[in-house]
């Protein structure tokens, strides 16, 4: 019984998300337009970024992360989509694995219970680089009383600028030497990575972020979209969402000096992250992986908070018919970004969330 509930029902559901995906023509979507494609046109000696215009960003897919992480994915845009796609999705798969080797785990139903869980799942079906923050993360955790948890910090942020409340942990736990390497490095990688692809749309990345966020924003999983979605202003979602994150980001230094304070804080700050994204997507929440791991080294119960996630996918969302869509952007992701905000769907994973976060908190949590 073992076997089927915790390894063969949530390997079934990463299958069942792949093979749905696959229909839907998303398959390798975000790979696509945000790793493979830019790493061909950097290959070709042109700018791996679209114009800071709605028009250019409404794909679905554009391409917006650090130019670090393009780097990084280079070598997959050496070889033809398909091919490549699958190699990408193999590396993530090895991230996640090697994420809760890093921190202690045995248990193999945890491995298989992350990766079929709706972010995981998600993320290797769309190819999300999302999940390469996670070993990272976790190596940040298990060496946090060394410097070098800043090197590990610092590759994430360049990659992934999301992970930046993580500097706040350190901080609580006064690292500072770790908090400074950490930033200073996350600058140095980007600007080297900037200087390699010869400052190609350098100038108007900040822009990009802004519209990109503009496009998305009223449309993903986010908090931001949840206070749109119940009446409030788009200002005033913001804010709360900030508001929010930066109270989470307060109580992570609090808790910082107290019993179990690193696990405590860690999860704070993590969960900080999320609060305050302007996009997210169901791979966003793959970084709670590791607090998860961190609170709860075998299968119990509070590994299956995290396959409730699915619920969330679940949940049905108002869907528009628009028209004019352009060639090469699914119907599904065309329909999304002209629907109203998924609001119930983000009251579901905003109490998923919140009752983990509890219970990590709760726990005294495990030492690695």
């Amino acid at each position: 019984m073992s076997i089927i509930l915790f390894g063969a029902v949530p390997i079934a559901f990463a299958a069942l998300a792949i093979y749905e995906e696959s229909k839907l023509g998303l398959l390798g979507f975000d790979f696509k337009g945000t790793i493979w494609h830019p790493g061909r046109e950097i290959l070709a000696g042109h700018s791996p970024y679209p114009l800071p215009v709605a028009s250019e960003l409404n794909t679905g897919n554009p391409s917006v992360y650090p130019p670090f992480a393009l780097l990084l994915g280079l070598p997959f845009a050496l070889l033809p989509l398909g091919v490549s796609y699958w190699f990408w999705v193999a590396a993530l798969v090895v991230a996640v694995l090697a994420t809760l080797r890093i921190l202690g785990i045995r248990d193999w139903r945890c491995y298989a219970i992350a990766l079929g869980s709706c972010p995981v799942a998600f993320g290797l079906a769309l190819g999300n680089i999302v999940i390469l923050l996670l070993p990272f993360m976790a190596y940040a955790w298990r060496h946090r009383e060394r410097t070098s948890s800043g090197l590990a910090l610092a590759l994430a942020i360049a990659l992934k600028l999301v992970l930046w409340p993580l500097l706040v942990w350190l901080l609580a736990l006064r690292r500072g030497r770790a908090a400074v390497l950490a930033a200073g490095g996350a600058a140095v990688v980007t600007l080297a990575a900037w200087a390699v692809i010869g400052f190609n749309g350098f100038r108007d990345y900040p822009r990009l972020l802004s519209v990109n966020d503009a496009v998305y924003g009223s449309h993903s999983w986010s908090l931001v979209a949840g206070g749109v979605g119940i009446g409030l202003p788009l200002s005033a979602a913001r804010l709360l969402a900030a508001l929010l994150g930066l109270g989470l980001l307060v109580l992570s230094l609090v808790l910082a000096r107290r019993p179990d304070g690193d696990r405590r804080s860690f999860t704070l700050a993590v969960v900080a992250s999320i609060a305050l994204l302007p996009v997210v997507w169901p791979a966003s929440l793959a970084v709670l992986v590791v607090p998860l791991a961190l609170a709860a080294s075998s299968a119990e119960r509070m590994w299956l908070l995290l396959g409730a996630f699915w619920i969330a996918a679940a949940v049905p969302r108002v869907l528009s018919h628009p028209v004019d869509r352009p060639h090469g952007v699914p119907a599904l992701v065309w329909q999304m970004q002209h629907s109203p905000p998924p609001t119930a769907q983000i009251a579901v994973f905003a109490l998923l969330i919140a009752s983990m976060t509890v219970a990590f908190l709760r726990l005294s949590g495990r030492r690695t």
